[in-house]
C-alpha cells in the first residue's frame, strides 16, 4: 500500500451515535448488572456500601456513552477491592469455623455419658464438616432451636424429679435414724427395769417394772409401726420417681437421636449412618459375620422431579423410605445417602442374601405405585452391593458399592448389580 507522509494518521472509524433511547436501556442494564452482582457477592462492610451507592447513582446519571466508558476504572477499582475483602472475609470465616470445631470437640470431651447432647453435638459436626452453606446453616438452626426447647422442657421436667428423689431419700434417712434412736431409748428403758428388777425384794415391786417394761414395748411397737409404713411409702415413691427419671432420660435420649435422622424422610442421616455403620461393623468383627452393604439410587429422579416438582420429589423419596422400611428386618439399617440415594445395611447377610433382598424391594415398589394426585408413577431404582471384608472401613466398601451401582446404571437401571 500507499506510505502516508510523516505526522499524518489514518483516521480512526467512529462509533455510531448512540440514540437517547438507547442509553437509557444501556444505562439501566448496566445499573441492574452492577446491583445483582453486588447483591451476590455482599459483604457487610459500610465502606463497601457506600462505594456501592455512589457507583449506581453515578451510573443512573450517565447521559451519554462516553459518561459511562469513563466509568470502567472506577468498576475496575471497586471490583479489586471487594476481591480483597472477599478474601478477607472467607479467612475469617475458616479461621471462626477452626475455633467452633476445636470448641465442639472439647465439649463433646467434657460432657462424657450425656448422651442427650450427643445429638447437638453430632448436627454442628456436620454443619462444620461440609461446606458453608445458607440453607443447610439455616436447617441446621431451626433443627437446633426446636430440639433445645424441648429438651429445655424434659431437663427441667428430669430436675425436679432427681430434687423429688433427693428429698424423699433424706427422708428415708432421717426416719431411719429415728428408729435407730426410738430402738436405742427401748434398749436403755429394757436395762433399766432389768437393774431394777435385779434388785427388787419381792413381787410388789416388780409390778411397777412390769408396767414400765410394757409401756416401753407399746411405744417402741407404734413407732416401729409407723416408721415401717412411711419407709413403705417413701420406698413406693421413690421407685415411681426413678421410673419417671428413667422415662425422661429416654425421651431425652430420643431427641437427641433425632439429630442422627433425616428430616423429609425419617431415616438415618449421613451423620446416623456413619455411627450405624462403626456399630453394626465391629459387631460383624468380632462375630466374624457377614455384613453387606447396598447403595440405591432412584432411576430417572431429575425427570420427575423437572416434570412433577420439587414436592412431588419429596414425596417419592418418603414413599421408596416407607416402602423399604416395611421390607427389611428390625436390625437392618437404611439411611438416605444425599439427594436420591439411599444405604442399606444388612448385618449377618451374605451378598447372595442381600441380593435377594434388594430385587424383593424392586418387585415391590412396582407393585406399589406412586401416587401423584390421581395419576399412578412407576418409581424403580438401582442398586449397587457389596459384602465388607473384614476390617474393611465404610469409605473402602461403600465406593466398592457405588462402582456396582454405576455398571447397574449403564447396564439399563432397575437392576442390582454385586461389587467385585
Amino acid at each position: 500500500g500507499q506510505e502516508l507522509p510523516n505526522g499524518f494518521d489514518l483516521p480512526r472509524p467512529q462509533a455510531p451515535p448512540v440514540a437517547p433511547g438507547q442509553i437509557e436501556a444501556i444505562r439501566e442494564l448496566l445499573a441492574f448488572t452492577f446491583e445483582s452482582a453486588v447483591a451476590a457477592n455482599h459483604l457487610a462492610d459500610p465502606e463497601i456500601d457506600r462505594d456501592t451507592q455512589a457507583l449506581l447513582e453515578t451510573i443512573r446519571a450517565a447521559d451519554s456513552a462516553d459518561t459511562l466508558v469513563k466509568l470502567k476504572a472506577r468498576l475496575r477499582n471497586f471490583w479489586f477491592k471487594l476481591e480483597i475483602r472477599r478474601g478477607d472475609d472467607a479467612e475469617v470465616q475458616e479461621t471462626l469455623r477452626r475455633l467452633l470445631h476445636l470448641l465442639i470437640e472439647n465439649i463433646a470431651e467434657l460432657v462424657g455419658d450425656e448422651q442427650w447432647l450427643k445429638g447437638q453435638i453430632t448436627l454442628i459436626r456436620q454443619v462444620l464438616e461440609a461446606p458453608l452453606d445458607m440453607r443447610a446453616l439455616e436447617e441446621a438452626e431451626k433443627k437446633l432451636k426446636d430440639i433445645i426447647f424441648k429438651q429445655g422442657v424434659l431437663k427441667k421436667s428430669l430436675a425436679d424429679a432427681r430434687l423429688a428423689l433427693k428429698t424423699m431419700l433424706a427422708a428415708f434417712i432421717d426416719r431411719l435414724s429415728e428408729m435407730s434412736t426410738t430402738a436405742g431409748g427401748y434398749h436403755d428403758k429394757i436395762a433399766h427395769c432389768a437393774e431394777k428388777i435385779a434388785k427388787a425384794d419381792d413381787l410388789t415391786q416388780l409390778e411397777g417394772v412390769l408396767g414400765e417394761v410394757m409401756s416401753a414395748t407399746r411405744d417402741v411397737q407404734t413407732a416401729m409401726l409407723r416408721s415401717r409404713d412411711e419407709l413403705q411409702a417413701t420406698r413406693k415413691r421413690v421407685e415411681e420417681t426413678e421410673h419417671k427419671v428413667a422415662e425422661l432420660e429416654a425421651e431425652l435420649q430420643q431427641l437427641s437421636n433425632r439429630m442422627q435422622e433425616d428430616a423429609l424422610t425419617g431415616a438415618l442421616n449421613r451423620r446416623g449412618l456413619d455411627n450405624a455403620f462403626e456399630r453394626e461393623a465391629a459387631r460383624a468383627d468380632r462375630r466374624r459375620s457377614g455384613m453387606c452393604v447396598a447403595l440405591l439410587d432412584i432411576d430417572n429422579f431429575k425427570k420427575l422431579n423437572d416434570t412433577y416438582g420439587h414436592q412431588t420429589g419429596d414425596e417419592a423419596l418418603v414413599h421408596l423410605t416407607q416402602l423399604v422400611q416395611r421390607n427389611i428386618r428390625p436390625h437392618d439399617v437404611l439411611a438416605r445417602y444425599g439427594g436420591e440415594e439411599f444405604v442399606i445395611l444388612l448385618p449377618d447377610t451374605n451378598i447372595d442374601e442381600a441380593s435377594v433382598v434388594l430385587t424383593r424391594l424392586q418387585r415391590e415398589l412396582t407393585k406399589e405405585y406412586f401416587l401423584h394426585g390421581q395419576e399412578k408413577l412407576l418409581i424403580t431404582f438401582s442398586a449397587g452391593v457389596a459384602v465388607r471384608q473384614p476390617a474393611e472401613t465404610q469409605a473402602q466398601v461403600m465406593e466398592r458399592s457405588d462402582k456396582a451401582l454405576y455398571a447397574a446404571k449403564a447396564a439399563g437401571k432397575n437392576r442390582v448389580n454385586i461389587a467385585d
